[in-house]
């Protein structure tokens, strides 16, 4: 899920479309992480094989992708989503990607609703 993020935040500050390379990272490995992230609805592509690879054209962020990338960036936000994830002995982004979502949203909203 860490790298999730990080292709999140590249997304966030990349002209679009292009296809994701995130030096030092393995580019199948990448290219499954944006395809995860499609999936779950966090990013526009589409998609093509090169050479046997499914190959992620993105063209942005969706609304969620937005507003996942917004509440992972509030460091009150993330540090009480990992308190709550550590409290119940796990790493918040070793959890599966529908619990992160409603950690950060019930963090928000104690973190600004009180």
């Amino acid at each position: 899920m860490e790298l999730i993020v990080e292709i999140l935040k590249e997304i966030e500050s990349k002209e679009h479309p292009f296809i994701m390379n995130i030096e030092g990272r393995d580019f199948k490995l990448v290219q499954y992480n944006v395809g995860l992230a499609v999936d779950h609805g966090l990013v526009v592509a589409t998609s093509k094989y090169i050479e046997a690879i499914p190959t992620y054209y993105i063209s942005g962020l969706t609304w969620d992708g937005h507003e996942f990338l917004d509440a992972v960036k509030n460091d009150g936000v993330l540090a009480q989503a990992k308190t709550m994830a550590k409290e119940k002995g796990s790493k918040l982004f070793d959890l599966p990607y529908e619990i992160i979502k409603g950690l950060l949203v019930k963090a928000s909203q104690s973190y600004f609703m009180g």
